[in-house]
């Protein structure tokens, strides 16, 4: 029963804040104390509740009775932009005038320091007033009842009640900070995406803001620091912007920064033995490596190899995967692939292969094709391996370590040589 009613004012406070958040507007009633609050009255004043003359509800604000010459006045801070609408009401006693009544006073509302007042009344009986606040800034609205007449006998009094104060409906202001509009870029190998930076402020917080480039969005995130970090995976120009709401679902976008993007051309890197051991179904491993930041939908890649040796099966990952074997080329069809592609290719070494021979390995062509259609041609890569009947020891160790002539082997790889060290480390 207990954690029912926790839970029960836990929602409820939770509701209140919900509201609040939401809220446009502000309703002055006088129906409770806190209406009374946050007034500064002019000297002398003595305005207080009313129990027996208001507009709505059981109370008002009154003036209290002014028997001589003389004002009574009070005032009120409202920040602006605002829309304020008012009921008053004001009476002279005894009546003076066949018509109003008050001929002897006036209600004033006077704005700021100005000497000219913005609203008046003579008559009694309440009557509505409306006034904007354009500008955004504090506003101070000073109401006065002046007595202008000291007839024996005499007072005059106001009232003021049911004012509402409404604050224009803005959506959140949104300020790009970086890149810079036309800022460029250069990206390389190492960078792991760009920093976006903003800011958005809003009268009714900011709740959730979301990334856009080059007309596409992503799903709106809490607003927190005022950072996205994104990969960029198409070089040349692209345009980015912020879209946020606040807590009563406005929203708005900000302006649109153009951004250009470099970025390097891809790395390649060929790991292969530089000795082969020729014996009965020897075989080796060639491993290529390439990084690239741009969005890879299609590669090509083509190896000439002499006719002793014989591809027996390759692996692929990243953008190099899926691949299949037409005569010498791999052809690779994975979409939309990015950062790396590994290449794992067996050969067996057939009885032809002579012994103390360097033969050439050749990747002749080697394209990527980028998701926006651009064809990346990579300069080409030789290497050679000797088949002998002899390795020298040193040289397994060198490789199996890791080093193969400035190509340092990555952990993507070691599965692939092992079999390499394995058939090297035979060879004796």
């Amino acid at each position: 029963m207990l954690i029912n009613i926790r839970l029960a004012l836990e929602l409820s406070l939770i509701s209140i804040f919900v509201l609040s958040q939401l809220s446009l507007s502000e309703d002055i009633t006088f129906e409770n104390s806190q209406d009374f609050e946050d007034w500064k009255k002019s000297e002398g004043s003595a305005w207080s509740p009313s129990y027996t003359d208001f507009h709505s509800g059981k109370t008002s604000y009154m003036s209290g009775k002014i028997l001589g010459i003389g004002a009574s006045s009070v005032s009120r801070r409202i920040n602006g932009p605002a829309h304020v609408d008012f009921w008053w009401s004001t009476q002279t006693v005894p009546k003076t005038h066949p018509d109003n009544g008050n001929e002897g006073s006036e209600f004033v509302l006077f704005q700021d320091n100005n000497d000219e007042p913005i609203r008046r009344t003579t008559s009694r009986g309440w009557q509505q007033e409306t006034l904007s606040l354009d500008e955004d800034r504090t506003y101070n609205l000073t109401w006065t009842i002046n007595k202008k007449e000291n007839k024996a006998g005499s007072n005059a009094i106001g009232w003021i009640d049911d004012i509402n104060i409404t604050y224009p409906d803005t959506p959140p202001i949104i300020n790009l900070i970086r890149p810079s509009n036309n800022e460029t870029i250069d990206l390389n190998l190492a960078q792991t995406g760009i920093e976006f930076l903003y800011n958005a402020s809003d009268d009714d917080k900011v709740n959730e803001c979301a990334f856009c480039m080059d007309n596409e969005c992503d799903e709106k995130i809490p607003y927190d620091d005022g950072i996205f970090k994104k990969t960029i995976n198409e070089k040349g120009n692209h345009m980015w912007w912020v879209k946020c709401c606040d807590y009563n679902y406005d929203y708005n976008i900000s302006d649109k920064f153009n951004l250009n993007v470099s970025m390097p051309r891809p790395q390649i890197r060929i790991l292969m033995p530089k000795y082969m051991c020729k014996k009965d179904n020897s075989k080796f491993c060639i491993y290529i490596w390439v990084k690239s930041l741009l969005n890879i939908s299609r590669s090509t890649l083509r190896i000439d190899t002499p006719g002793c040796f014989k591809a027996k099966g390759l692996k692929g990952t990243g953008f190099l995967e899926d691949v299949e074997l037409v005569g010498n080329e791999y052809i690779s069809s994975l979409k939309n692939s990015t950062d790396y592609g590994g290449l794992w290719i067996n050969y067996s070494i057939l009885s032809s292969a002579e012994s103390n021979t360097p033969y050439f390995i050749n990747i002749s062509e080697l394209n990527l094709i980028t998701s926006s259609g651009d064809k990346i041609v990579l300069d080409p890569v030789s290497r050679d391996i000797t088949i002998v009947d002899y390795v020298n020891r040193e040289y397994v160790k060198e490789f199996e370590n890791g080093y193969d002539g400035n190509i340092w082997i990555d952990s993507e790889c070691k599965e692939c040589y092992k079999s390499t060290v394995a058939c090297l480390k035979e060879c004796k």
